[in-house]
């Protein structure tokens, strides 16, 4: 059996488990947000812990706001290259803690990580 992250991402579509759910801490601050690197390193983590293969990489285009529905576009990769587009979405606040769901896109894309 094929072991790569695009297996990984078939059965996880399959499942129907299109999105998923995470928290994260962050540092008291006027603004909250998650970095850009710890929100590429929390997708990859996710995914990892619901197909049981991590993204060969995982990138963000930017900070995820701690502000209820905002989204951040992120790109993850297997291990033959295939990149997949992530939508994250913050879903609830609770002071300095932010939660959000990962929505990974059906079909690979062209696009470079």
């Amino acid at each position: 059996m094929k072991t790569n992250w695009t297996i990984g991402a078939a059965l996880f579509l399959a499942a129907g488990l299109t999105s998923c759910h995470v928290s994260f801490t962050v540092g008291s601050t006027k603004e909250i947000s998650i970095s850009k690197e710890k929100l590429a390193r929390g997708v990859s983590d996710a995914l990892a812990a619901k197909t049981a293969t991590a993204p060969t990489t995982s990138k963000c285009d930017g900070a995820l706001r701690g502000e209820k529905g905002a989204t951040q576009r992120c790109w993850i990769s297997d291990s033959q290259g295939q990149v997949y587009g992530v939508t994250v979405t913050t879903t609830t606040i609770d002071g300095d803690h932010i939660k959000f769901d990962i929505d990974v896109d059906n079909k690979p894309t062209s696009r470079p990580v």
